[in-house]
């Protein structure tokens, strides 16, 4: 607000994709492939215990992507993150409920699959111990 931008000086406004400052989210699920398929599970495989989530990145192309080249990770959201594609403004109510239903569905297999494996889900008392510490009593 103090200072305006010369004819074609570029300003970054943002350095971080938020909902609350205006970032424009994008579905780019028609670019998944083998290629991508292979780049994150290489990425993802030395993750112990990490099956499913969303990858904030940026990369400078779509070919450096397919390549697993010049990728910055931004941010690894696990399983409590949301499908990010769902908020283009070109997708339909209905095929952001049908996503966000298959992602639980995903989220649900997975714990069934932990849990036949040995790992305990959390208890109740502990996500309400944590509600209270980390979201109705936040400084």
């Amino acid at each position: 607000m103090q200072s305006i931008p010369v004819k074609g000086e570029t300003l970054l406004l943002e350095p971080i994709g938020n909902h609350c400052r205006g970032t424009a989210f994008v579905n780019y699920n028609h670019i998944i492939n083998e290629d991508l398929h292979r780049v994150f599970d290489n990425i993802c495989k030395p993750i112990q215990g990490f099956y499913y989530g969303r990858f904030d990145l940026k990369v400078k192309s779509i070919e450096d992507l397919y390549k697993g080249e010049n990728i910055k990770i931004m941010e690894l959201n696990g399983a409590s993150s949301e499908p990010g594609h769902i908020y283009d403004k070109h997708y339909t109510l209905l095929k952001a409920y049908k996503d966000l239903s298959q992602h639980w569905i995903r989220l649900s297999n997975i714990s069934r699959y932990n849990m036949r494996n040995g790992y305990k889900p959390v208890s109740f008392s502990t996500i309400v111990k944590t509600y209270f510490k980390f979201i109705v009593f936040k400084k």
